[in-house]
């Protein structure tokens, strides 16, 4: 599924329960009711009594904070001994620009950092993302709940091999002992940020990589129809027009720059992800590039299209098969969602149940997604005619 647009602003979720002699229903005391929260976020439940179906019925209604995706940002660098003033500029940045201004975002991040560990052209993360100070540099990497440091040290010719190699491999220290694929989370947004001179590599084309990429995980990764990562390249481009900002995906393939080969195989990944493109040797501008690059992100990661639904009170239990959406749309025209069976039989205008989250199928959450000023009704509680 390609995220249509990206939204920034919440859904109201309309929730109505109707009681039968089968079904669930809740008391409605004081205007206030019970409350869930889940993979979209909490509902604050309260309710008015109301009518349906000849029964009695509780009418509830519930504001929904549908979260973001989470993003799980992997960060390669070559750490040969010509990179010690990129690494450096890396250590300073990844702190201040990138995670910060996914911090303010409230993003859920992780960041992956393969790279040699140590001094000079070696990196250390301190905290707030790593886990303790970096002067002196301790004996290993500090980590924290969102970072893990790959102490893995490439050059520019195994570069696209060591990210492919490293992914399942532990680590020397034994922090992550199926390698670093196990900090990633499936469905999150994946973004890369490669940087490499280039000077002996890699010689694999962007394509070749990019295939190989996919058929690590399809969960993590996406395929080659809807790619849920993206490359971003720092290496031996020419500058572009504006020194602070970086090429865009748009920009065919540009030539060198800072005394570097082009990277032609980066440039072409970058390109086919829909990446962004920088010069290595700037780094004075990394600052500024490095928050390009987060702002990027948050604006390019889709709202959740999956929820819990509400708890009824009292140790009672919900029939999920009597669930049903109906979907207002912002010119104010009303549809249905109805529910199937899994993912496997989803329509154009239909959910699924998986344990206790209601997901929107592919077509389904686009189009919500798309619509700034969706509304989203969950009835249930009375037969709808659904049949497993």
């Amino acid at each position: 599924m390609q995220p249509a647009a990206w939204l920034t602003v919440p859904f109201l979720l309309l929730v109505a329960a109707c009681s039968s002699d089968d079904s669930v229903s809740f008391t409605a005391a004081g205007g206030s009711g019970g409350a869930a929260s889940g993979a979209g976020g909490g509902l604050a439940i309260g309710g008015s009594p109301g009518s349906g179906g000849g029964a009695e019925c509780i009418s509830q209604s519930a504001k929904a904070e549908l979260t973001r995706l989470p993003v799980d940002v992997i960060v390669v660098a070559d750490t040969s001994s010509s990179m010690g003033a990129v690494t450096s500029a890396i250590e300073l940045n990844i702190n201040t620009k990138l995670t910060d201004t996914l911090e303010k975002a409230q993003l859920d991040y992780r960041v992956v950092l393969i790279a040699g560990y140590g001094s000079g052209s070696a990196i250390c993360v301190q905290a707030p993302l790593g886990g303790g100070k970096c002067s002196p540099v301790p004996k290993l990497p500090a980590l924290s709940p969102k970072f893990l440091h790959y102490d893995q040290a490439t050059g520019s010719s195994a570069f696209f091999s060591t990210i492919l190699s490293t992914f399942t491999k532990p680590d020397a220290h034994g922090f992550a002992p199926k390698g670093w694929s196990a900090f990633l989370r499936d469905h999150s947004k994946k973004v890369f940020l490669a940087f490499t001179d280039a000077k002996s590599g890699p010689s694999t084309p962007g394509a070749q990589f990019d295939e190989q990429l996919l058929a690590l995980s399809p969960a993590k990764f996406g395929t080659a129809d809807s790619r849920s990562y993206v490359f971003h390249t720092f290496a031996g481009v020419a500058p572009p027009p504006d020194p602070t900002q970086p090429w865009l995906p748009s920009h065919p393939v540009v030539g060198s720059g800072c005394g570097y080969p082009k990277a032609l195989p980066l440039q072409d990944l970058s390109i086919l992800s829909g990446g962004l493109r920088y010069p290595l040797c700037s780094t004075q501008s990394y600052d500024a590039v490095f928050e390009t690059i987060a702002k990027d992100v948050v604006t390019q990661v889709a709202v959740s299209c999956e929820f819990e639904f509400p708890k009824p009170a009292g140790g009672q239990t919900l029939d999920p098969d009597t669930i049903q959406i109906e979907y207002t749309q912002g010119g104010g025209e009303k549809q249905t969602f109805t529910q199937v069976k899994s993912a496997a039989e989803c329509t154009a205008s239909s959910f699924y149940v998986e344990g206790e989250a209601v997901l929107l199928c592919a077509d389904a959450c686009d189009a919500v997604q798309a619509d700034e000023e969706a509304s989203l009704a969950v009835t249930y509680g009375c037969d709808v005619g659904f049949v497993k």
